[in-house]
């Protein structure tokens, strides 16, 4: 039992049980009538809303980011990556510390970035870990990134938000850059809509769209914004689809 009540075991679930059990996420419950008969939209309407971080509190912590790490490694010469998965930083450090040459650039609201600092220092990554802090719309990221990664956020955002998130990454990249986007997708199956009904309800509730993104909208939306190669694959453990795109 320890291991997921202690706050410092990676299978810690008061993380998700905060979430859960959150006040803005039960009172979306108390109006679910209302929202299954399309009168209201989802109680959120802000970028990063502290009380419902699906790649923090609702996966396992352990695993994504390890996942990112194997990902993104590549083989001769220093990495620049540039992370706009935001919150604590997890994602970009398990990254920088599986990749001791390469440079984290992390950008998000100077808020969100406070935490992911500290977790940095802690980490020891000293100058190797870098921040822009700024609206992830319109702030400068730069250019001649060999990678960049968004995870946790296409919920959001609306399709014209991500399709503009998705152009300005492109111009970041260098042109043997990658995209990588983890995030809970959805697929056109009845096995895949009766194991992941709850989380559609809670998204139904929890998101002005009214629920998450499928997969083939995701990569319509890349080959709007500019991207060629494609690839994705379903990461059962991590309750997520990982995607990864070239310019």
């Amino acid at each position: 039992v320890a291991a997921f009540l202690d706050k410092r075991s990676p299978l810690y679930l008061g993380g998700a049980a905060g979430t859960l059990y959150s006040t803005p996420l039960l009172r979306g419950f108390e109006r679910l009538t209302e929202f299954v008969r399309g009168r209201e939209t989802g109680a959120h309407s802000t970028i990063q809303p502290a009380w419902f971080d699906i790649g923090r509190g609702l996966t396992e912590p352990a695993a994504i980011p390890e996942i990112l790490a194997d990902t993104v490694i590549f083989p001769g010469g220093p990495l620049k990556i540039l992370d706009v998965s935001g919150a604590d930083g997890a994602y970009g450090i398990a990254i920088a510390v599986r990749c001791p040459e390469a440079i984290m650039v992390a950008a998000d609201r100077p808020a969100g970035l406070k935490a992911a600092q500290e977790n940095a220092v802690r980490a020891k990554l000293g100058t190797r870990y870098q921040n822009i802090p700024g609206d992830l719309l319109t702030t400068p990221f730069g250019v001649g990134f060999d990678a960049a990664i968004l995870a946790g956020r296409l919920y959001q955002l609306d399709p014209a938000q991500i399709t503009l998130l998705m152009k300005r990454l492109r111009d970041a990249l260098k042109k043997t850059g990658r995209l990588i986007i983890l995030d809970f997708l959805t697929e056109d199956s009845p096995d895949f809509a009766g194991e992941y009904a709850g989380f559609g309800l809670t998204m139904l509730t929890a998101t002005r769209r009214g629920g998450p993104y499928s997969t083939a909208e995701v990569q319509d939306m890349l080959r709007s914004s500019g991207f060629g190669s494609m690839d994705s694959r379903r990461l059962p453990a991590a309750h997520a689809t990982l995607v990864t795109a070239r310019p």
